[in-house]
């Protein structure tokens, strides 16, 4: 469980402090209209102010409506790890969970602080086309689903596969 508190804390900073870092540098910096390129089409710095979900979807919706879907989901993920404590899981589950409850708390608290979150990674796909901007708590979130993924139907299928062998 102590994994779940480190990967959780450290994802929540590591966001905020980037946020605070993005922001402060856009708004000294009045050239920075068109972003930073850090890799030539490929990955730039775009400040974006983001009030929907996923790629700005359902951005009219009330950011009251996103702090409570958001709070719901971290208290339902925390109310599950504690209920589950001590079942044997894997530091891949530890830590997935810490990853999506960090980027889930971070963006929650842009949401209550700001009204939106901010999001300022930029990558291209193609030299025409890019992702949808997005930020450290959005990727922490995505890699702590693969992990919940490779922790379902790998580490645990392992285990128990090794557990009915013996």
């Amino acid at each position: 469980m102590i994994w779940f508190l480190v990967f959780a804390l450290f994802v929540l900073f590591a966001d905020q402090m980037s946020k605070l870092y993005i922001v402060q540098l856009y708004h000294h910096n009045a050239r920075l209209v068109h972003g930073i390129m850090l890799i030539k089409h490929v990955l730039y710095i775009d400040l974006v102010y983001n009030t929907g979900i996923a790629f700005g979807f359902l951005g009219d919706f009330s950011p009251y409506f996103f702090i409570i879907v958001n709070s719901l989901i971290i208290l339902y993920i925390l109310v599950t790890l504690f209920l589950s404590h001590g079942d044997g899981h894997s530091l891949a589950y530890y830590a997935a969970f810490g990853l999506i409850v960090g980027g889930a708390l971070g963006n929650l608290l842009d949401r209550v602080r700001l009204g939106h979150v901010v999001d300022f990674i930029k990558v291209y796909l193609s030299r025409t086309y890019s992702w949808p901007v997005f930020n450290l708590a959005d990727s922490a979130i995505s890699i702590g689903i693969g992990l919940v993924i490779v922790d379902c139907f790998f580490i645990r299928k392992e285990k128990t596969h090794a557990s009915s062998a013996a």
